[in-house]
């Protein structure tokens, strides 16, 4: 198929240019923060996709111009078929030094393999995963001081031209509020005796770990890409991603990386251990080498680390599961965490797809062991946890993949075209030696500062 590229102007805040399209449909940025984040290389911009595929727990639609077809396949499955027949059109050889090339671009939610996982997993009418197939799209490349949009379809011209377009324009004045602060939907005291109970499951001999959640929600106005904005300069993060569906808006400022696959390399980079960032530089240093050195974050670490590389084994070439990293430290805005490094090969009867659902979800948000952990979650948390610890991901047509874990993630859902809903969870792992007091407190500040920035910034008082 012919390609064509169109070469914009560059600017290292990538969100200048996205800000032109936020509004158009399936409007999704993979946001490295390069400008604030010195690994960050590239952005990924899209919209507008031609295919899109909505999963449900026994069923899946399948949208097309205009006309969608139900399908009793599982959502993976026709995901991976779907990918594997675009790719037969429209895999491009000049794409293929870029990390996406057209593809598939969505959204995970948590649930979205409970019905296969799980002997008596809820009952849900929401889709649990949105995915679109893109045929037009923006790449910045922040190594290479360079931004262009690409269109790989002979059809998308006019999509290309529409997106052109905007590109021009001035941005329009929009506005955003929240009508409350943000509540947790877990008392103290409920989350002491939720505490209580995943001790007996611990030394009972159910499971070693598990991480518990808890919500915080309030009522907003307005559009949700401005709350993204000021999050985005609170609190960067490597793997963030905004996401405009006509249902709800995701604002992810995601720390993790979930699964990467780079022609046949996996790379994956769970996070466990955390301590909250101290103003003082003494302080904040004393927190640095406190998690370091805490045999209680290590335990985790390892147990997360060993859960994933059998995860990950299921689709790699026997023998190529390596931990390269274990226990680095990384620093962000408003927390220290543990991060190790899990690498292999993929094998050659697997699929991108195959690797993501065997390791779907993550392990470091779910506790150890993965099954069992999970039905203990169904049973103590009220709430479904969405697109929370689910995946923001992109699977490429040259057959790169790149995927997060979504947590620091917000979620907008739409009562109407301008307010809604808007949630935020906050979680971490128990184990047999964690304090109930600290464990409270972490769930707390891992998204704190997330909530008050928006607090004080889209709280007006009359």
């Amino acid at each position: 198929m012919p390609l064509i590229q169109v070469n914009l102007p560059y600017h290292p805040d990538s969100a200048r240019l996205f800000e032109k399209i936020h509004q158009l449909p399936g409007a999704v940025f993979l946001d490295s923060c390069a400008q604030h984040n010195e690994q960050g290389r590239y952005d990924i911009l899209a919209s507008l996709p031609y295919i899109q595929l909505e999963g449900f727990s026994h069923y899946t639609l399948i949208s097309t111009q205009g006309s969608t077809l139900k399908t009793p396949l599982p959502p993976f499955d026709v995901l991976k078929s779907t990918l594997i027949q675009e790719s037969e059109k429209f895999n491009n050889e000049a794409l293929a030094a870029l990390p996406f090339s057209g593809g598939a671009i969505g959204q995970f939610s948590y649930e979205l393999n409970h019905a296969h996982l799980l002997k008596n997993a809820p009952a849900t009418n929401k889709a649990l995963m949105h995915v679109g197939f893109y045929d037009v799209f923006i790449i910045v490349d922040h190594q290479e001081k360079t931004s262009a949009i690409y269109s790989i379809n002979r059809s998308a011209e006019p999509k290309l031209q529409q997106i052109q377009t905007l590109i021009k324009q001035s941005k329009r004045d929009e506005s955003f509020k929240l009508h409350s602060p943000f509540k947790n939907n877990i008392t103290a005291n409920r989350y002491n005796k939720d505490f209580l109970s995943i001790q007996e499951f611990i030394l009972s001999g159910d499971c070693y770990q598990i991480n518990y959640t808890q919500r915080f929600e309030t009522r907003y106005s307005g559009n949700p890409w401005l709350a993204y904005k000021k999050l985005r300069e609170q609190s960067p993060a490597p793997f963030s991603a905004y996401i405009n569906s006509n249902k709800n808006a995701i604002l992810s400022h995601s720390p993790e990386q979930f699964l990467q696959l780079k022609e046949t390399h996996i790379t994956s980079k769970p996070i466990k251990g955390t301590r909250a960032r101290k103003a003082d530089i003494k302080a904040d240093e004393l927190e640095k080498n406190a998690l370091l050195n805490s045999k209680k974050d290590q335990a985790e670490n390892l147990m997360i680390v060993d859960l994933i590389r059998n995860d990950i084994s299921r689709s790699a070439k026997v023998g190529s599961v390596k931990v390269p990293h274990l226990f680095a430290l990384k620093s962000f805005a408003n927390v220290h965490h543990l991060v190790s490094t899990v690498t292999a090969e993929l094998a050659e009867n697997r699929h991108a797809v195959d690797l993501f659902q065997d390791s779907f979800p993550g392990g470091s948000i779910t506790g150890a062991p993965k099954i069992r952990a999970m039905e203990i979650i169904n049973e103590l948390e009220e709430v479904s946890r969405d697109i929370y610890c689910g995946s923001i991901a992109y699977f490429s047509f040259n057959g790169n993949m790149d995927s997060s874990i979504t947590i620091r993630t917000l979620l907008c859902e739409h009562d109407d075209e301008n307010s809604g809903n808007i949630y935020c969870w906050g979680g971490g792992g128990i184990i047999v030696d964690s304090k109930v007091e600290e464990e409270y407190q972490e769930s707390i500040d891992k998204v704190s500062n997330l909530l008050q920035a928006l607090e004080r910034e889209f709280i007006k008082t009359e």
